[in-house]
């Protein structure tokens, strides 16, 4: 999963200095059960004051590419 090309996708910083730590914790919540894609979500709403909501959305495609085994910044998967 490239955190950086997820993160550029939702506005968070720039393709030369990406903010990826949201996408990064989609993506350990999709690998582990140290945390849930919702308790993510959860402490983003609560102590994410800038762009709160385009963070959710790099913290969840983040994870439904790990899940999928796609490439995030190329949109979902497909196949003939």
């Amino acid at each position: 999963m490239d955190a950086g090309a997820v993160a550029v996708a939702h506005g968070l910083g720039s393709a030369l200095n990406p903010i990826v730590n949201t996408a990064i914790l989609g993506a350990l919540a999709r690998t582990t059960e140290l945390v849930t894609l919702a308790s993510v979500e959860q402490a983003i709403e609560a102590y994410v004051p800038v762009k709160p909501e385009a963070n959710r959305q790099a913290a969840r495609r983040a994870y439904e590419s790990v899940a999928a085994g796609t490439d995030p910044s190329k949109g979902p998967e497909t196949h003939p």
